[in-house]
C-alpha cells in the first residue's frame, strides 16, 4: 500500500485488577460509553458499536476480529498505548493476543508515560498510579528488556531498520535524554540498528527534544488553543512554560481549570483547515514531523456537560482532508499518517463500525490507502 495509516489503539476495554479497585468490579471504558448522552442538537450521544458489539479486548476472538477488519481495509498497522509504571505493567493483554496471532498487520508502541488520577470525575489530586520518571538504570533495563520482544518481531514498524518507539508526554520526562541514550545502546547490544524515537507533541512546550529523530503531531489536543481563537504572544509563552513544569502542579492547574470548565463545540471543517495548514509549514521543518488527523473527537463519555466535542463531522469531510494531508505527506520516504484513533470510544475517536456510520470511515481509509 502506498499511504501507511497507522491509527492508535486503546487498550482499555478489558477488565483489569486496578481498574476493579479504583472504579468497580468488571469496570471498563465501556461503562462510560454506555451511560454518555446528548448534550444539545448538534452533539452525537450516545455512540453505540455496530450491533452491540461492546466487545472484551482479553478475549482472543476479538484481536482476531479487530485483525481482520484493519487488514480487510488497508490499514498499516496498529500504535498501542503502553503502559508502565517503574516496572508495573498495564493493560498488557491486548497487544500480547495480538503479537501471538498469525497475521501480518503491523505495530508499534507509543509509552503513555502520564500519572493516572480520577480526572474524569473531577478528583486530579486523587492519584491512582503515579508516574515517577526515576533515573534508575535498572528500571530501564527492564522496561527495555520488556519491549524488545516486540522489537524484535519482524511485524514491528521500523524506520531505517529501527524500531519505532513514541513516547506520549515527553516533556514531562526530566531525564528523557539519558533514557534516550540508555536505550540507544540497549539497542545496539541486542542486535538492533538503534530505535526511531518520536515525541509525540499533544502541547507546544519550551523544550526542544533534540534526542528525539521525529515528532509527532497529536490531534486535537495539539491544535486546540488555536481553535479556541488567536492567542497572544505573552500567553503563548505562558502557555508553554506551564507545559515545561514538574507533572505534579500540571495536575494542579488541571484540576483548577476544570473546576470552571464548560462544554465547548468546535467545527470539524474548521479543524482541517489548520491542519492542512500547518502541516504545510511543517514541511520546513528540519525533523520530520509525522501528522496525526481525527475521525471525530468527543470526550463526553468521560466529562459530561464539561466535555469537548465537534460538529460537523462525517465520512466525506474526514475523507476530503485525508486526501490533503496525502498530497503534503507524500514527498516522505515512509508515508505514515496517524489517526486518532482506532478505538478510543469514550472520546469519540475510533474508526470501528458503529449504528451511525457502519464501515463508512475504514471505506475511505481502503479507498484512500493507494490514492
Amino acid at each position: 500500500m502506498k499511504n501507511k495509516f497507522i491509527p492508535f489503539y486503546f487498550p482499555q476495554l478489558h477488565a483489569i485488577p486496578e481498574n476493579d479497585l479504583w472504579w468497580g468490579e468488571g469496570y471498563t471504558d465501556w461503562d462510560r460509553v454506555k451511560v454518555a448522552y446528548s448534550l444539545d442538537e448538534n452533539h452525537y450521544q450516545p455512540r453505540i458499536p455496530l450491533n452491540g458489539n461492546y466487545y472484551d479486548q482479553s478475549k482472543k476472538e476479538t484481536i482476531q476480529w479487530q485483525i481482520d477488519l484493519a487488514v480487510k481495509h488497508n490499514v498499516y498497522g496498529f500504535n498501542f498505548y503502553h503502559y508502565w509504571f517503574d516496572g508495573k505493567i498495564l493493560l498488557d493483554k491486548p497487544i500480547a493476543l495480538f503479537k501471538s496471532l498469525n497475521h501480518d498487520l503491523k505495530y508499534c508502541v507509543t509509552w503513555a508515560n502520564e500519572t493516572w488520577t480520577k480526572r474524569w470525575d473531577g478528583k486530579f489530586n486523587e492519584i491512582l498510579i503515579k508516574q515517577n520518571h526515576y533515573h534508575d538504570k535498572l528500571e530501564w533495563k527492564k522496561h527495555f528488556d520488556y519491549l524488545y520482544q516486540f522489537f524484535s518481531d519482524p511485524r514491528y514498524i521500523r524506520i531505517d531498520d529501527k524500531p519505532v518507539f513514541c513516547i506520549y508526554r515527553p516533556d514531562i520526562f526530566p531525564d528523557i535524554d539519558d533514557f534516550i541514550e540508555f536505550f540507544q545502546s540497549e539497542a545496539v547490544k541486542r542486535g538492533l540498528r538503534g530505535l526511531h524515537f518520536v515525541a509525540v507533541k499533544a502541547y507546544e512546550t519550551s523544550k526542544d527534544f533534540e534526542k528525539f529523530d521525529s515528532f509527532l503531531r497529536f490531534q486535537p489536543r495539539d491544535l486546540f488553543s488555536s481553535l479556541n481563537g488567536k492567542k497572544s504572544k505573552l500567553s503563548k509563552t505562558i502557555e508553554k512554560t506551564l507545559r515545561s513544569i514538574p507533572e505534579k502542579y500540571q495536575i494542579l492547574i488541571g484540576e483548577f481549570i476544570h473546576k470552571y470548565q464548560k462544554k465547548v463545540s468546535f467545527d470539524y471543517e474548521v479543524f482541517c483547515e489548520k491542519l492542512i495548514e500547518n502541516s504545510r509549514k511543517d514541511k520546513l521543518s528540519s525533523k520530520q514531523i509525522f501528522q496525526s488527523i481525527i475521525v471525530d473527537w468527543d470526550n463526553a463519555a468521560r466529562y459530561k456537560d464539561k466535555a469537548r466535542y465537534f460538529i460537523n463531522t462525517g465520512p466525506e469531510k474526514f475523507e476530503r482532508a485525508l486526501k490533503e494531508l496525502i498530497r503534503i505527506e507524500e514527498t516522505y520516504d515512509n508515508n505514515f499518517i496517524f489517526i486518532n484513533a482506532w478505538n478510543e470510544w469514550s472520546e469519540g475517536a475510533y474508526l470501528e463500525p458503529d449504528e451511525k456510520n457502519g464501515f463508512s470511515y475504514l471505506d475511505v481509509l481502503k479507498k484512500l490507502s493507494n490514492y
